[in-house]
């Protein structure tokens, strides 16, 4: 990992999470009209699942989010991880664990 790039994510608003963390990430689970769910990781722009339920949409959540980060892994990036606070109404927030 090049200095500058993690000093890049640094400025941005990002922490980078050193292997072996178990961190929680929020996940925001919004009712689609058609049914459903439609989910996404607050915590890291870009992992987004959906589900028939909330159970099954928790699952497909937490593999994508598991999937994201040993990409993440493989590429020898370092794991960003925004500090969010996600609020909404009509939205359903959960906090997953998820070993980093």
């Amino acid at each position: 990992m090049i200095t500058s790039e993690k000093q890049q994510l640094n400025q941005q608003g990002w922490v980078i999470i050193p292997e072996g963390t178990i961190k929680r990430f929020r996940a925001v689970f919004v009712h689609d009209e058609d049914g459903g769910y439609t989910v996404f990781a607050a915590n890291l722009p870009g992992v987004v699942s959906e589900g028939e339920t909330v159970s099954e949409a928790t699952a497909n959540i937490t593999e994508a989010f598991e999937l994201a980060i040993e990409t993440y892994k493989d590429l020898g990036r370092p794991i960003p991880w925004k500090k969010v606070q996600s609020e909404c109404k009509a939205c359903i927030i959960k906090l997953i664990p998820v070993n980093v």
